[in-house]
């Protein structure tokens, strides 16, 4: 059987999604890390990535794009960030006569967190993490897909832990008067609460509707407007130039924006990538400030 790997994505300052996430979903939503875009090429077109996204990657941003020309495809992403946190993600796509099965994990850690109790005497550190199983299903033909994927989310605290079920939708269709047109409709994370000790908290819900138009072979442009529970509406924009492309090599360019990381400045809210193939290798690197 052989295998695509869609992106080894490495990223810099995921840190600052994770922390401006947690801020604006306090006391109204939990598991924020659902919100970290995955993968070096979506990165770098400031998570405007709906239209896209490749086989596996739609585990991550549109159940709807597991189904394509792609064949199976792998993906890895890891990343050793500053204060201890961790960030893994990793897939895999299956393509069958009638559709592509896909199964993938995302998980964030946070390593070695100090402790004090009621007078700031320091106690032992402690651990957390919040992890997703997804397994996802595309079907369509040659100008629509259409996907469904179900989640089990799960959080632990030192010794407190609580889990629930979710899943995501998505539509993706070609423009039927402008073939070059992308149109795509995704909603996320739509399931039960998570309870830790007496607080019960929702996901953060995301619907999503995004465009995307290719001029020629070698630029593409990608417009998502997005609403998430616990943050707002936000608007993404991502741009995609390919200056080199052969049948078994290409060079990319990206450059994006993204409302939603601007909370401290203008300039947090941008983000560039590039990314390389090598026959069947891709790898895709994104620089996201911290803001």
């Amino acid at each position: 059987m052989k295998f695509r790997i869609r992106n080894v994505g490495l990223s810099l300052a995921l840190l600052f999604m994770i922390s401006s996430g947690a801020a604006s979903d306090r006391g109204t939503t939990t598991g924020s890390f659902l919100n970290l875009g995955v993968g070096g090429r979506g990165l770098g077109m400031g998570e405007a990535y709906s239209t896209h996204a490749r086989g596996v990657e739609g585990l991550f941003w549109n159940p709807a794009a597991l189904y394509g020309p792609e064949n199976n495809t792998l993906l890895f992403s890891y990343n050793s960030l500053v204060e201890n946190t961790n960030v893994s993600h990793g897939g895999g796509s299956f393509k069958f006569k009638k559709g592509v099965l896909g199964a993938g994990y995302s998980g964030v850690s946070y390593e070695s967190i100090d402790s004090y109790d009621d007078v700031g005497n320091p106690l032992e550190p402690y651990s957390a993490r919040e992890q997703a199983a997804i397994m996802g299903w595309g079907f369509g033909g040659k100008t629509w897909s259409a996907g469904i994927s179900a989640k089990y989310v799960r959080m632990s605290v030192a010794e407190m832990s609580g889990g629930t079920a979710a899943i995501d939708f998505g539509f993706l269709f070609v423009n039927p008067v402008f073939k070059n047109v992308r149109h795509a409709v995704v909603g996320a994370n739509l399931g039960g609460k998570i309870s830790l000790i007496d607080e019960k908290e929702s996901l953060p819900a995301k619907f999503v509707m995004g465009n995307g138009i290719s001029f020629g072979k070698r630029w593409d442009l990608t417009v998502d407007y997005m609403f998430i529970n616990g943050v707002g509406g936000a608007g993404a924009s991502g741009l995609e130039w390919r200056p080199f492309e052969s049948r078994k090599h290409s060079l990319a360019l990206r450059g994006g924006y993204n409302t939603r990381r601007n909370e401290i400045d203008k300039l947090s809210g941008a983000s560039l990538g590039v990314g390389m193939s090598f026959g069947d290798l891709n790898i895709d690197y994104a620089w996201v400030p911290y803001g």
